[in-house]
């Protein structure tokens, strides 16, 4: 049987002794039985590092069952993590239903996901977009389906786009369909073709173009 590995969050305000913060929490489920605490969070957290995470406990802003711990704190089935951030890192962590992107799905099967990615989206959760990229969404909706739905901790990019970059945004659903793949991707095996809107007249109309990419410095636009 495969273990159930989804960890429920959310928003919430913990008052501790020392501090105060919006916070996340996350109750363990059976799977993650007996993690250390410091190891459970670089698995939820994966955009802070696990000293991050050491000075965090040390701070009190990570708390177990609303009290202090320790970093190599073994952890139980049904506890309760409680992590403080700051309230920008979850300002888009309560996202209406009606307010989540729609990510619309090219091809699927039972190894596979590729997606169309929007625009101004990030792929994976960061310390400003908690819920509010690819991989969070995918999950929100895979829960949804309930029984008979792919896991969706499971879910793996096996490539990135950036945050402002729309198109093509293949995942793997198994870590067993993931390794082949990714080695490909690494080895640059993968063809990646990009489409790009010129202005002008553009002659020839095909070729080849060999040079380096740079920032034009006299661009009025900057999304970065």
């Amino acid at each position: 049987s495969v273990c159930d590995r989804r960890v429920k969050i959310k928003k919430v305000v913990v008052q501790n002794p020392v501090h105060s913060h919006d916070s996340l929490s996350f109750k363990v489920t059976p799977h993650f039985q007996y993690y250390r605490i410091d190891v459970f969070l670089t698995q939820m957290l994966p955009w802070r590092s696990r000293q991050q995470i050491h000075k965090d406990i040390d701070q009190g802003t990570i708390r177990l069952n609303e009290k202090p711990t320790k970093a190599a704190k073994k952890i139980k089935s049904e506890d309760v993590v409680w992590v403080g951030v700051p309230s920008s890192a979850i300002e888009d962590s309560d996202l209406a239903e009606n307010k989540r992107p729609r990510l619309e799905t090219i091809f699927e099967d039972d190894y596979f996901l590729a997606i169309n990615k929007p625009g101004n989206l990030a792929v994976h959760p960061n310390k400003r977009y908690l819920k509010n990229n690819v991989l969070s969404l995918l999950r929100h909706e895979r829960e949804k389906q309930g029984a008979g739905a792919p896991d969706p901790t499971e879910m793996r990019l096996l490539h990135r786009l950036d945050l402002e970059t729309s198109g093509l945004l293949l995942l793997s659903k198994s870590k067993l369909a993931h390794l082949p793949i990714a080695a490909q991707f690494e080895d640059k095996k993968i063809q990646k073709i990009y489409l790009a809107i010129v202005n002008g007249d553009v002659s020839p109309s095909e070729g080849k173009i060999s040079g380096d990419v740079v920032k034009d410095m006299k661009s009025q636009v900057a999304l970065k």
